[in-house]
């Protein structure tokens, strides 16, 4: 157009060929990218409905130390990826948390002795029947139902295991389904949104003036939240529907209609443009051509030179990575191999300070060493049995000191061995001998 070669409308062509062809690859970005983001938000929100249900469930409950880690641990995990998998309001989810209900209720003293027997001959199978029919791996929970069997045979006995105090999980209060106080009209407005909606992100109040076309590629109603991204499809912004209700009320963000034609928007917005170069081109044509042909030749030797220190500076500095990179490759290693030494050391007795509870090591012993599966069993104090491991599972968890040997099991045959042979090396000595008295 500014060379005269193309009018307006032949330009319009162009521009509707070209995007024609380029909107099914950028329609393939927006779906990936769409798909990734709104894994991670289901995940986020089966965060939340897990550790809500288990708060909720039990708040006020006297319940054993290792049904506690069942339910915190494999059962919680277990409870994320019914959510993830089947949704809030499938018959799934309602039947994950009856059996979670059913569960912390029949571990409590109950006045309905016969509903309670119900419950503890029936929960077991119904859980591994619900087990069977996911599609996701139930193998840990399916696992950790031995503990809960156990503690049904204590009850059944007359001997149930001691009540203790925990700590209820975290949550996000951002996830829940609590709405701020934002306007009826201008909710609705916005859970009614339709995707590929463009917007005008326009924040004037940092130092920084920010500009950005941003277009709308989910409206997740269920989590009230938005995905946005930018014009190549890369750069993902979160926002739920109370963030946006605040940038369209102070305006940092602006619905972008396109109701005129391309024609007429060419027409109106890039005149200027046009006629800005057009001139720029004319003045250009004025200057001498020696100077140019001095400014770009600066240019090009002043960039060769930048261009050779930045790549001398990369050389330099990723032989310096290199290096650090196997001197800590090397000290993992070594470390790795003492921490495995360590661990072949230990002995039936032995004291380890292990991850039991949340952000403290507790001091367990090894009762007893599995050599086929490489397993090795751990009780606390009181003899209950609160963690297993492997080898290898302890070896990495000393590296990362997350686990630490206290007493490996041998110190005292040791020094019962040495005490030993004093006593028979000595018992045919005289009382001078051994007290060293000359007098």
């Amino acid at each position: 157009m500014v060379n005269g070669r193309l009018t307006v409308t032949e330009c319009e062509t162009e521009l509707s060929a070209f995007f024609a062809t380029d909107s099914p690859i950028t329609s393939k970005r927006e779906e990936r990218l769409r798909d990734a983001e709104l894994q991670i938000l289901a995940g986020q929100k089966g965060l939340y409905y897990a550790s809500e249900l288990l708060n909720q469930q039990m708040t006020g409950r006297q319940i054993p130390m290792f049904i506690i880690f069942m339910l915190q641990g494999a059962w919680f995990e277990f409870l994320q990826e019914v959510f993830v998998h089947c949704g809030r309001e499938s018959s799934q989810w309602t039947n994950v948390c009856r059996l979670t209900e059913a569960l912390i209720w029949s571990l409590q003293p109950n006045n309905d002795k016969e509903k309670q027997q119900e419950i503890i001959q029936s929960l077991p199978n119904r859980v591994r029947k619900f087990c069977d029919a996911m599609e996701f791996d139930t193998e840990q929970v399916v696992a950790s139902l031995a503990d809960v069997e156990a503690e049904y045979e204590a009850i059944q006995s007359g001997d149930p295991s001691d009540g203790c105090d925990f700590d209820l999980m975290d949550v996000d209060a951002t996830m829940g389904d609590a709405d701020p106080d934002i306007d009826a009209k201008l909710l609705k407005r916005i859970a009614r949104m339709d995707q590929h909606q463009w917007f005008l992100y326009e924040d004037t109040s940092e130092s920084k003036e920010r500009v950005a076309r941003i277009k709308l590629i989910l409206n997740w109603s269920d989590s009230k939240r938005m995905l946005f991204t930018n014009h190549n499809r890369r750069k993902v912004m979160h926002m739920t529907y109370a963030e946006l209700a605040a940038h369209l009320e102070n305006k940092t963000v602006r619905q972008l209609n396109h109701d005129t034609s391309s024609f007429r928007m060419i027409g109106s917005h890039l005149l200027t443009v046009l006629q800005n170069v057009s001139r720029q081109n004319k003045m250009e044509k004025k200057a001498k051509a020696e100077e140019r042909r001095k400014l770009s030749t600066d240019y090009v030797e002043s960039r060769q030179q930048e261009l050779s220190d930045a790549l001398a500076q990369h050389q330099e500095l990723a032989k310096l990575k290199e290096d650090r990179a196997r001197v800590l490759r090397q000290k993992s290693q070594q470390k790795y191999k003492a921490a495995v030494s360590a661990v072949d050391a230990l002995r039936a007795d032995a004291w380890v300070k292990l991850p039991v509870m949340e952000g403290t090591l507790t001091p367990c012993k090894l009762v007893a060493i599995i050599p086929g599966n490489d397993n090795y069993i751990f009780t606390n104090r009181a003899g209950l049995r609160v963690a297993e491991y492997t080898g290898r599972q302890l070896a990495h968890m000393i590296v990362t000191e997350n686990s630490e040997i206290v007493d490996t099991g041998e110190e005292f045959e040791d020094v019962l061995a040495s005490v030993v042979v004093g006593l028979r090396e000595n018992k045919d000595k005289s009382y001078e001998e051994l007290t060293g008295d000359t007098s």
